[in-house]
């Protein structure tokens, strides 16, 4: 079967170019279009890219990817969906890895995005997987790129690959009617199930407390999982080096990122359907060309 043939089954067109989506927070997005590097259309934003390549986002995602103490609050996603129909855009809600006592949270989420036109959730846990078939059928589910099987390490001679999926894989998903899945390297080979493009950093490590979450805790309660956290890393970026990596490094909260440089290959690949450019992972929006027309 050719690559045309294992596109069709997920509905995907080998000859068409990727969407765009948009990955921020209402504060995010306020900014780039008070800078003017978004500008408002019907139905998303344009910007220039800072190759010059002109894209519109005709898609917002926003919710907590890797973090479970991120996790918005009801009023913190009205937000969210009050931008998104001022904007008439459809909204992505992101997961991250969850415990057994986030989906009370998780299922309040699922039920207000059920209400919304083509909504999507990201899940990046099994069971969000499983409660979202329950509280909200209708709500496209897609495979989040932490239960994607990556070599994630950016010190390799050759940039990180992940394997291809497997037939039971496949069919796992097709069961739980995934057909997009997130990614942020380059598969070896051309995925027989639609991609997800994370732009421009991928991810490298994460885990289930940052930095920051205990050190102002008595030394027997420093870094564990199970105690409550104020997230104190919110909206906190640190740029990293290492001498044996090439690529710029980046630790946004409790995850390492590196940059992936994947922008030019990702426009060509027949299975990319939609390219989401991460601006919480770009604080200084150095993926787009800048308002005024200098470097941003």
């Amino acid at each position: 079967m050719g690559v045309s043939e294992l596109l069709s089954l997920h509905g995907q067109d080998a000859a068409s170019k990727p969407a765009w989506a948009i990955a921020a927070g209402v504060r995010e997005i306020g900014a780039a279009e008070a800078a003017g590097d978004l500008r408002p259309v019907d139905g998303g934003w344009s910007a220039t890219l800072a190759n010059g390549e002109p894209v519109v986002f005709r898609r917002l995602y926003a919710g907590a990817e890797l973090c479970r103490h991120l996790i918005p609050s009801g009023e913190q996603w009205a937000a969210v969906v009050a931008l998104a129909e001022e904007r008439h855009v459809p909204v992505t809600l992101r997961t991250p890895p969850a415990a057994d006592a986030d989906l009370p949270s998780l299922e309040v989420l699922l039920r207000a995005l059920a209400g919304s036109e083509q909504a999507e959730l990201v899940a990046n846990d099994w069971g969000t997987l499983r409660l979202a078939r329950r509280a909200a059928p209708k709500v496209r589910p897609i495979l989040g790129r932490c239960l994607r099987r990556h070599r994630r390490d950016p010190r390799t001679s050759d940039p990180p690959r992940s394997g291809a999926m497997s037939p039971e894989v496949l069919d796992l998903l097709a069961r739980w009617g995934v057909d997009l899945v997130e990614a942020d390297w380059l598969p070896d080979d051309v995925s027989p199930i639609a991609l997800a493009m994370h732009l421009p950093y991928a991810l490298v490590a994460s885990g289930s407390l940052c930095l920051l979450s205990g050190l102002s805790r008595p030394l027997a309660e420093k870094f564990r999982p199970d105690q409550p956290c104020d997230a104190p890393c919110r909206g906190l970026t640190a740029r990293l080096h290492h001498e044996g990596c090439s690529a710029p490094l980046l630790l946004r909260e409790n995850t390492l990122f590196a940059a992936n440089g994947v922008a030019g290959p990702a426009m060509a690949r027949p299975d990319i359907a939609r390219c989401v450019y991460d601006v919480e992972t770009d604080p200084e929006r150095t993926f787009l060309r800048s308002a005024s027309g200098g470097e941003p």
